[in-house]
């Protein structure tokens, strides 16, 4: 009888600190919002005409505390004047796979020199993949553009080029 009364006397506190650690322990969020920056360094095609204009673009670059990461989108549609402003879709992919999506707003300005032009935009992380399932967030870049090509046609021109981006956000997983 003993033995069984210091056993109860024993366990129960045990299982009451228990109950009562885990009763003091906060819920873990099921999200989690960090900030980022990165650089871009990438390419771009773009088609303009009188009633319509798109680009194309590759980038590559590194996002602090994401990683290395692969852009590629659509955008600027709207551009192609020297103050114009435009929307474009950017999906971020880091080496494994996962991915994220970009939705941004923004103005495209010329300079003096007609093959360098700048942009500025703000941005809405839409979605992703992988670890980035279910990611929204928000931010800015901006970005310097030069002109390689241009090639016109009696209906459209085509412009080749580089752009050196600069994005910084918060993205919440």
């Amino acid at each position: 009888m003993f033995r069984v009364v210091s056993k109860a006397l024993f366990v129960m506190p045990v299982v009451l600190l228990t109950v009562f650690s885990l009763s003091m322990v906060s819920p873990v969020s099921a999200r989690s919002s960090m900030n980022f920056a990165g650089i871009f360094l990438g390419h771009f095609t773009c088609t303009f005409s009188s009633s319509s204009s798109s680009c194309t673009v590759s980038l590559t670059g590194y996002l602090w505390h994401l990683g290395e990461f692969a852009g590629s989108g659509a955008g600027p549609t709207g551009a192609g004047s020297c103050v114009s402003s435009f929307t474009g879709v950017v999906t971020f992919t880091a080496p494994n796979g996962d991915s994220f999506t970009t939705s941004s707003t923004g103005t495209e300005t010329c300079s003096s020199n007609p093959n360098i032009y700048t942009e500025a935009a703000t941005f809405t992380v839409t979605g992703g993949t992988g670890r980035f399932a279910g990611a929204t967030g928000l931010g800015t870049w901006t970005g310097i553009n030069f002109v390689k090509s241009n090639t016109c046609s009696s209906s459209s021109c085509t412009a080749l080029g580089t752009t050196l981006e600069v994005w910084k956000g918060s993205i919440s997983l």
